[in-house]
């Protein structure tokens, strides 16, 4: 059952980022489906003006935590969750 599983843990890992969204500018939007999720960093929520420069920060401070996370979008502004399905069990 891990399409199942998947589906499940990734609508809550989207609920939560979504409800981080309603209180950091910086997350412009989240997207994705089942454990393939996007976050959009952006300078503030109103211009959604590219934050590039705040993205590389954040995988540089989660790549110093141990935690490596891929990036994507027109200007290497999104966040790119990709969970493997063994960790979402």
């Amino acid at each position: 059952k891990l399409a199942e599983n998947s589906e499940k843990v990734g609508a809550y890992l989207m609920e939560e980022l979504q409800r981080l969204a309603t209180k950091h500018k910086i997350i412009g939007n989240v997207r994705g489906k089942g454990l393939m999720i996007g976050v959009e960093i952006v300078k503030d929520q109103e211009s959604k003006q590219p934050g590039t420069q705040e993205t590389n920060q954040m995988m540089e401070l989660t790549r110093q935590r141990g935690l490596l996370m891929g990036k994507g979008g027109a200007f290497g502004n999104v966040l790119r969750f990709q969970t493997s399905l063994c960790d979402s069990m």
